[in-house]
């Protein structure tokens, strides 16, 4: 029976579908795929593209395509000009090869979109990312438009961009990511002198791992205040005393800046009541690795306890052990984020933070806590297994939990939870298989650590049996772990059904592989998959090319034709230090 429904009607139900879900839409009858080949339809989608990009592009039902993420495809300059002739306005560049794109076409391309990211590992090739001519050229071109709003560059040499042209550009944006993009001094002075001279758009500043200590200390403060948000975390060089002093005492006197990330940068020298008011003041602070002392700890573990505004705190690689337990367990529960790794707590700290996790019910705020490298083994297993499971997102691996509390902690899992995200150490081998999986495939995301953690062969093969059928579970991390022992149907069914798998170093055998793979080729979830340490050669060229076209991002030992094995190069950033 044909409903008579207006292809109005089913053009609005088919705007509340899924990217996935529309394309099925277009398969089941030719009116349903006139109605959705309707180019509105899809332009709320962010499209992600491994192959076949010009062809792609050309299909009538993405003539309004506004995102585009390429991933893993050798570019060249009749690609660019596909991507002129489109609507785009954010354009993402994942592990492409670009050392064949004309520097100049390249820029214009990028000078007409809003947002631009150039996605870069340390282990990335010199091809994927942005050559000399390539990104003076750049920046160049966008020193002559005013489109673009937020640029991510991280891990990209931008030493060779001039300093006034570098300014000029970022003064211009909402956000800016340069995240360890080698930076010359004369670069960063300019910048900062001109966001602070001159009137500027930009709200979001991630300056991280480059060397920023000799710019005046006034201007930094005053720059930095301006602000939204803003990342200076660096190990390799440290902020001078009165950079830091003068920008926490400006801090006093402004409400704009909200999120301020300065791990890995001493601290000690600044008085307790000034960093601790200047906390109070900002709705996310990260102090990881900031070498604090035991007065600086207790007045910002304190103010952090009392403050209204701030809502996440992370305070990893410091001693917190002379904090009073009830402050601190009062600190944490009263916030949404905590980070409190390898902060060298006391048992009875522990014990006091999870008590109040479970007493505070309700009231307790905090949805992500990090408690990793502290000891848990004294707190109440079923007290714990409560805390745990009441929160959203909880990263615990070496915490020397006994089996007692994990068994607690995995039954409440499967019994129910809020939890989506676990991190989790130990010894799980006499756990009943049953528990493993039936907890794992709960859960939406399970890391299980490499060091400290280990499962029998028997609860990795119910695991990944569960996970072949319905199951929550869409990411897992499981590397370094020995899989050669489960059977290739098992695990190929299983890890097509996630979305993210680390399988990295696994011990793969060549059957598991190509199973993996076939099914790839025919049916995944799968959008990331990496599976370095095993030789995906034996993959014959037809097979891996269709589970390439299915999976978004595959991360292996070798080159693009699967021929030869990658070289390691040289550390980025090593020829600048």
């Amino acid at each position: 029976m044909k409903l008579n429904i207006p292809n109005e009607i089913w053009n609005r139900i088919f705007k509340t579908l899924s990217y996935k879900d529309l394309k099925t839409v277009l398969l089941v009858c030719k009116q349903f795929k006139v109605i959705a080949e309707d180019p509105q339809l899809w332009s709320q989608y962010p499209l992600i593209i491994c192959s076949n990009l010009s062809s792609t592009l050309s299909l009538p039902r993405l003539s309004l395509l506004s995102q585009l993420d390429l991933v893993d495809i050798p570019l060249s300059d009749s690609d660019l000009v596909s991507l002129q002739q489109t609507r785009l306005t954010c354009l993402c560049l994942d592990k492409c090869d670009l050392s064949a794109l004309s520097a100049q076409l390249l820029a214009t391309c990028l000078a007409g979109l809003t947002t631009f990211k150039l996605k870069v590992n340390f282990e990335y090739r010199q091809e994927e990312r942005f050559s000399d001519d390539q990104i003076c050229a750049i920046f160049e071109e966008l020193s002559k438009s005013f489109k673009l709003q937020n640029l991510h560059l991280r891990l990209c040499d931008l030493s060779p961009v001039p300093p006034s042209t570098l300014a000029m550009v970022l003064s211009r944006l909402a956000m800016a990511d340069l995240y360890w993009c080698l930076l010359s001094p004369g670069q960063v002075v300019t910048l900062f002198t001109r966001l602070q001279t001159q009137p500027a758009r930009i709200r979001q500043l991630d300056i991280g791992y480059n060397n920023i200590s000799m710019v005046p200390a006034t201007t930094l403060a005053e720059v930095v205040c301006r602000m939204d948000m803003v990342n200076m975390y660096n190990f390799k060089h440290s902020l001078t005393r009165s950079q830091l002093g003068e920008m926490f005492k400006q801090m006093s006197n402004t409400e704009q800046l909200s999120e301020l990330i300065l791990g890995g940068t001493r601290l000690a020298g600044i008085p307790a009541d000034t960093l601790a008011m200047a906390v109070t003041g900002l709705e996310i602070v990260n102090l990881d690795h900031c070498d604090l002392t035991k007065g600086q700890a207790v007045a910002v573990v304190a103010a952090a306890g009392r403050s209204d505004r701030l809502r996440g705190l992370y305070m990893s690689g410091n001693n917190l052990a002379s904090i009073e337990p009830d402050i601190l367990a009062r600190c944490v529960t009263r916030l949404q984020l905590v980070s409190i790794s390898l902060a060298q707590l006391t048992r009875l700290q522990t014990r006091h933070i999870v008590s109040r996790m479970v007493t505070s019910g309700s009231n307790s705020n905090l949805r992500e806590f990090d408690i990793s490298y502290n000891d848990l083994s004294q707190a109440d297993p079923v007290t714990l297994a409560t805390a745990v499971n009441s929160l959203e997102r909880a990263v615990m691996h070496h915490t020397d939990i006994s089996e007692y509390q994990t068994v607690k902690i995995l039954k409440h899992v499967i019994s129910g939870t809020k939890l989506k995200y676990l991190d989790i150490g130990g010894d799980l081998r006499t756990i009943s298989p049953d528990i493993i999986a039936q907890s794992f495939n709960k859960l939406c995301s399970v890391t299980i650590h490499t060091e400290t953690t280990d499962i029998s062969k028997k609860a990795g093969l119910e695991l990944f049996k569960q996970m072949g059928k319905e199951s929550c579970l869409r990411k897992l991390d499981l590397q370094y772990r020995d899989l050669s022992r489960l059977p290739s149907e098992v695990i190929a069914r299983a890890v097509n059904n996630l979305t993210e798998v680390n399988l990295m170093e696994t011990n793969l055998s060549d059957d598991q592989i190509l199973m993996i793979f076939a099914r790839m080729s025919e049916k995944t979830s799968l959008r990331y998959l990496d599976i370095r340490g095993s030789d995906v050669r034996i993959v014959p060229d037809d097979i891996y090319r269709k589970a390439k076209q299915k999976c978004h991002f595959i991360l292996h030992d070798f080159d693009r034709n699967l021929k030869n094995k990658n070289v390691k190069e040289r550390f980025f950033g090593n020829k600048r230090d």
